[in-house]
């Protein structure tokens, strides 16, 4: 962890020019009275919105964010575990940490998550509703 940490803010700074960034969960992240997965004082907990799949995946997979991933089971978590999850959302609203949770949750818990996904199994972005127009 100690050489994750001080590399948080390039990291984030580095996100935010990225194209196709949105917003990230900048609050301070508080385990209390979360489930036990996510009292884990290796848990390193980010949020964040995207435009699309393939900004986030560029931004992952080509920037320095790169290394930091790869080395995070060195740091944070157990072989074997999602590092990753996403979900589909519409313009005006934005992910909460309480859905997040749930969301990881249900999958820890063998719960078929219909509409949550990882780069490995993407979900389509659900059809947007089109007003017809005269």
């Amino acid at each position: 962890m100690r050489e994750f940490v001080p590399r948080i803010d390039e990291i984030n700074e580095l996100a935010e020019m990225s194209p196709g960034f949105v917003w990230r969960y900048t609050d301070t992240y508080d385990p209390v009275g979360r489930p036990a997965p996510f009292q884990n004082p290796l848990l390193f907990f980010n949020m964040s919105a995207w435009r699309d799949v393939d900004s986030l995946r560029e931004f992952v997979f080509q920037t320095d964010h790169r290394e930091l991933l790869r080395r995070g089971m060195e740091w944070t978590r157990p072989a074997g575990t999602i590092s990753h999850l996403m979900w589909w959302i519409d313009d005006a609203s934005m992910p909460t940490v309480d859905e997040a949770v749930r969301r990881f949750i249900d999958i820890f818990n063998g719960v078929p998550a219909n509409d949550s996904f990882t780069f490995a199994n993407l979900l389509s972005p659900p059809e947007k509703d089109v007003e017809e127009t005269r």
